[in-house]
């Protein structure tokens, strides 16, 4: 078992010139490797990225664990790449470590969507403020939200995954599904489908345990990429299948307009009276 997994069922003891704090949440506060007085302005990468950056196949464990143990998509995805941060600049021994001070679970609004509104999801919002963090959500979080919105998941990579005492250990031959959205709403509602239960179904526990760790997997991939080879994804570009919509709703004169990149053909019909509605309001052909 690794520290990332061996956190979310232990509890710790450290002593400091402040005296003892003991638990899981408190000990962040303190160790070896503190963070200064006040926190360091934004962003903190690369002054507070690990040189040897992070094992992303531990940190979706990590996140795996953190799911079952202390509840919330946002809260895993976030934590554990928190912990993952501190817990490397604690081993190489860096005299200040921003990421110990954070208060445990400031993702934790972030359950079903936002509070359960189906939004973006959780795994998603946790992992993209982690980038925002440390500087790199503008070059990495449109590679991760089109990573969510194509890829079929979640995926199998914890098959055979022997979790710490306290955490079930993964389904096997879980449905995996592709829900063309960033949205919680979607991604669920379209997963329960295709496996045949409703969102209510123990099951569902277990799909948005794995989505968690493959997206802090990726994330960590791309943050990576960037801090230690220079690589950055290319700029997005809309899919094919919905580039002329999104290229001629996004033109400066357009009625009706739109906000955003998600697949339009997820939530809206091409009618074929479509063109000549644009005509008759005066918006061309």
């Amino acid at each position: 078992m690794n520290a990332l997994e061996n956190r979310v069922s232990r509890r710790s003891l450290f002593t400091t010139a402040g005296g003892v704090a003991v638990g899981l949440g408190i000990s962040r506060l303190s160790g070896t490797a503190q963070a200064a007085e006040t926190l360091p302005a934004l962003p903190w990468g690369p002054t507070y990225f690990p040189a040897s950056g992070l094992d992303p196949d531990a940190v979706r464990k990590s996140a795996y664990c953190i799911y079952y143990k202390d509840g919330g998509c946002g809260h895993a995805a976030a934590q554990s790449i928190i912990d993952a941060l501190g817990d490397a600049l604690a081993a190489a021994g860096a005299t200040d470590n921003p990421w110990r001070l954070l208060p445990r679970k400031l993702f934790s609004y972030a359950g079903g969507g936002v509070v359960g509104w189906g939004t973006i999801c959780g795994s998603l919002n946790g992992a993209i403020g982690v980038m925002g963090i440390l500087g790199v959500h503008g070059k990495l979080g449109n590679a991760l939200m089109d990573y969510y919105s194509t890829a079929a998941l979640p995926t199998n990579a914890l098959a055979g995954y022997v979790p710490p005492v306290g955490i079930p250990a993964p389904l096997p031959n879980v449905v995996s599904n592709v829900s063309n959205s960033p949205l919680c709403h979607n991604s669920m509602s379209l997963w329960a489908a295709a496996a045949g239960v409703p969102v209510t179904h123990p099951s569902n526990k277990d799909r948005c345990a794995k989505l968690v760790g493959d997206i802090v997997y990726r994330a960590v991939e791309l943050i990576n990429d960037s801090f230690l080879s220079a690589i950055n994804p290319p700029a997005w570009v809309p899919p094919a299948n919905y580039s002329g919509c999104y290229n001629c709703h996004i033109k400066p004169d357009m009625i009706p307009s739109q906000q955003g990149k998600m697949d339009c053909l997820e939530c809206h019909d091409v009618a074929p009276a479509h063109g000549s509605w644009r005509k008759r309001k005066g918006n061309g052909g």
